[in-house]
């Protein structure tokens, strides 16, 4: 396999990997300091062996030098990419009516490229043909804003090239947005209705009003919020926010009935997988429920493991959002 640049290392393979269909060459591709000749290593596209491809984001600490988090150590190869600094994007409102377009205000170091182009030259490489692999950052965009969504009516790429910011079309000029002003809602009579009469409600298969037998073999609740002191696995190096993702918090009646005290080393399980914590026994959360914050950097746990190998994959059944709120546990303590 043929690297698209050279600044990276061919993985070290560590054996093979056969899932059934196909066998895949399994390693580690290593993330160096700079090089000499002012090369840099400013982000990764990792292509991870069993999975496919996907795009993995490092975060660049205060030397310049990238900081590769728990994910490219599962990774064939490691591709240098670009920060939102040193390529054209365009942002979609969060939190706000705004979209907003950014031009590359610094120029890529090294052999860095954007997503976009590397995933386009590995389209080429793989033989795709479809004409969406020949569209330039700004092909993308302009077909954003023709997609005919009511709230991009009118929105042109030169006026959003000039003025970089411009509000969405949720509202007529100078009123604000109220969306259910008039109802609107999706219910039978448009308006917000306080009851679940009409709403065909099941608990949670995975909480204590769901499956028997399944809370009976798991009993505890587990909950995964953020941590203080990072966002998601953003700053998971830092040993403050590693100290908030290995603590696995019960309360005291559930602790006791398990012998375990403040301190002690347990084992967080169910059936899809398990790992190792540090327990903290404490009345801030309810009986039946463990909270582990969210996310531990694997590499920095002794088993390599983090919260996540416990979630399900299973979707709701009304919006098809995510479940890993609704899991169940058990809770063992480790040694004497």
């Amino acid at each position: 396999r043929a690297p698209l640049v050279q600044a990276v290392a061919l993985p070290e393979v560590r054996g093979r990997r056969d899932d059934g269909q196909h066998e895949h060459d399994v390693g580690v591709g290593h993330v160096h300091e700079p090089a000499a000749d002012g090369g840099l290593l400013t982000g990764t596209t990792t292509i991870v062996a069993d999975t496919g491809g996907w795009v993995y984001p490092i975060k660049r600490n205060g030397k310049g030098v990238e900081i590769a988090g728990s994910d490219p150590d599962n990774a064939d190869i490691l591709l240098p990419t670009t920060t939102f600094l040193e390529h054209t994007d365009v942002y979609l409102a969060s939190g706000h009516y705004y979209l907003q377009f950014a031009r590359a205000a610094l120029t890529a170091p090294g052999e860095c490229r954007s997503n976009v182009e590397i995933f386009r030259e590995l389209a080429k490489r793989m033989g795709f043909s479809e004409p969406c692999f020949d569209e330039s950052e700004e092909d993308m965009i302009r077909g954003l804003l023709n997609s005919g969504h009511p709230f991009l009516q009118g929105i042109t790429f030169e006026q959003l090239d000039r003025d970089r910011s411009i509000r969405l079309r949720v509202s007529d000029e100078g009123e604000p947005f109220l969306p259910f002003a008039q109802g609107n809602f999706g219910t039978a009579s448009g308006k917000c209705e306080f009851h679940a009469e009409t709403i065909q409600y099941s608990p949670p298969v995975e909480s204590r009003r769901g499956d028997r037998d399944l809370s009976a073999r798991f009993p505890l609740e587990l909950i995964s919020p953020k941590n203080h002191n990072s966002m998601n696995s953003t700053f998971g190096n830092r040993d403050d926010a590693d100290s908030e993702t290995l603590t696995a918090t019960l309360n005291p009646e559930d602790a006791q009935r398990r012998g375990v005290v403040d301190g002690d080393q347990v084992r967080i399980f169910n059936g899809r997988g398990s790992l190792m914590l540090r327990a903290a026994v404490a009345g801030t959360v309810l009986r039946g429920v463990v909270s582990v914050p969210s996310v531990r950097w694997p590499r920095r746990a002794a088993d390599r493991q983090n919260v996540n190998v416990l979630t399900s994959q299973r979707l709701t059944d009304m919006s098809g959002g995510a479940t890993f709120y609704s899991c169940l546990v058990e809770v063992e303590k480790i040694g004497d």
